[in-house]
């Protein structure tokens, strides 16, 4: 990444930033190139500025915008949601997509895909959440039907980006466990460690508040004699 990229980064997420400098050095762009573009991803489907479907629309497209760049397409996303922070870094961020995606097309091969698998994957579970759930200022409330869907965002959001660590470490390091379950326990990590922080936030919020209910499926919830709606 070059010094505008590396900015970009340390002051989007310190931490990841510093994470990152302590890796081995032939991983570490992937790794914060990675962050950044879901970072944007998640801008997106975030943003006030579009009604909901303007953002499925965006996040649905956005893979194949890392994959293969179009300026014009480029030019309308950063147009449409800039402005969408009052974080003067996130707003940094949303107006270099462009520097974002070059520094991806700079990585070699095997990290690209990396790159794009996890990315993509994301972008679906941003997807399942924008299908799913209302639009935030709607005044409605709506769960995930089943324990299935539950762990199929989980996968989504938390064990791809599992995933992709441990494939980044197998592309560098040797180590005494064939990669196949490297992989595994990457994505059962990552699966493991998102659905605790659900968890965390639902015995946080037992009663009344919104985070329970986005998350937890909807048997569960007609179970404690509760309602979404």
């Amino acid at each position: 990444m070059d010094k505008q990229t590396q900015t970009l980064l340390k002051y989007t997420s310190r931490s990841l930033y510093l994470s990152a400098r302590i890796l081995p050095r032939t991983i570490q762009d992937a790794f914060g190139i990675a962050y950044l573009l879901c970072r944007y991803a998640d801008s997106i489907a975030d943003t006030s500025l579009l009604p909901p479907q303007r953002r499925l629309y965006w996040i649905a497209k956005y893979p194949q915008m890392i994959a293969n760049p179009n300026e014009n397409e480029q030019k309308e996303l950063v147009k449409e949601i800039c402005g969408s922070s009052d974080n003067p870094y996130e707003k940094e961020l949303l107006e270099n997509l462009p520097r974002c995606l070059q520094a991806f097309q700079a990585l070699c091969a095997p990290q690209q895909q990396a790159v794009l698998e996890v990315a993509s994957q994301v972008c679906d579970g941003m997807q399942m959440d924008l299908q799913t759930f209302p639009a935030e200022n709607s005044g409605q409330i709506a769960a995930l039907q089943t324990a299935e869907n539950l762990e199929h965002y989980c996968h989504l959001m938390g064990g791809a980006p599992g995933v992709f660590w441990s494939t980044l470490i197998t592309q560098t390091v040797r180590l005494p466990i064939e990669k196949e379950r490297l992989l595994l326990l990457g994505r059962n990590i990552g699966d493991a460690g998102l659905a605790k922080r659900f968890t965390h936030r639902a015995l946080l919020f037992p009663v009344g508040g919104i985070i329970p209910f986005r998350v937890n499926p909807a048997r569960f919830i007609r179970a404690e004699k509760l309602s979404p709606l």
